[in-house]
C-alpha cells in the first residue's frame, strides 16, 4: 500500500512516472473527490477503498465508481472485524467492478 510515507499525490504522480511498477495508492483517500484527483494526476494505476477511511459504503461505491470510468483498478481494503463490518465490505467489493477487472 502506498508507495510513500506521505499523503502527497504529486510525490507519489512524480515516482510514478520514475518507475514500471504499478503503484496503489489509499492513504490519502478520504472522499471520493479525492479519487478523482489521483485520477487526474496519474498518482497511481490502482486505488485502494477503505470504507472507514472514506466514510462508509456509498463514497466507498462512488469512489470505485470513479476508478472504473478512469480505466484503473481498486481493491477494498481497510482493517474490519468479523461480522457484519466484513460482510459489507465483501458486498462492496463484489458490487464494485473496478475490483474485478483481470
Amino acid at each position: 500500500l502506498d508507495p510513500l510515507r506521505g499523503e502527497s499525490l504529486d510525490e507519489t504522480a512524480s515516482l510514478r512516472r520514475q518507475t514500471t511498477i504499478p503503484l496503489a495508492v489509499g492513504r490519502p483517500l478520504y472522499k471520493p473527490a479525492d479519487v478523482l484527483a489521483t485520477v487526474r494526476c496519474g498518482a497511481a494505476s490502482q486505488i485502494v477503498v477503505d470504507p472507514a477511511r472514506l466514510g462508509g459504503l456509498v463514497p466507498s461505491r462512488k469512489s470505485g465508481a470513479i476508478a472504473q470510468a478512469a480505466g484503473i483498478d481498486a481493491c477494498v481494503g481497510g482493517v474490519h472485524s468479523l461480522g457484519i463490518a466484513t460482510a459489507a465490505v465483501l458486498q462492496l467489493a463484489a458490487a464494485t467492478p473496478a475490483s474485478r477487472r483481470k
